[in-house]
């Protein structure tokens, strides 16, 4: 916590206290990032050869990233398998499971690792 004085007149002074939320060291960020479970916006976004997609676990487990298009049907698994706690970064080459390119259209993208989930939405524009 910091402490910042602020003379308002004369012969008074008002004391601010400011909590900071982010670490203060390089050391404490990188604790931070791993302690934290989050799936990143995918890049590019819009995309028509491939995307990247990343990731952070702060806990071991089973891990599947799932692409569903907007009717819920899943259209490929890049992701099923155990992974350790850290950060992931995978490329996906819009393909679907059988083999086919996927349609342009909107899609989700679903990180699930033991009970936690996350989703994010991304756009095939050919």
């Amino acid at each position: 916590m910091w402490c910042i004085q602020k003379k308002i007149y004369s012969g008074q002074t008002n004391t601010i206290f400011i909590k900071l939320d982010t670490p203060l060291s390089v050391a404490e960020q990188q604790t931070q990032q791993l302690n934290t479970f989050v799936l990143h916006q995918n890049y590019p976004n819009p995309c028509s050869v491939n995307t990247t997609i990343r990731f952070q676990l702060n806990t071991s487990g089973h891990t599947s990233l799932k692409i569903f298009d907007l009717q819920g049907h899943l259209i490929a698994m890049p992701i099923n398998s155990y992974k350790p706690k850290g950060e992931y970064t995978i490329v996906w080459n819009l393909k679907a499971a059988d083999g086919h390119q996927v349609a342009r259209g909107v899609y989700l993208y679903r990180l699930q690792v033991n009970n936690r989930v996350q989703t994010r939405l991304f756009i095939i524009n050919y």
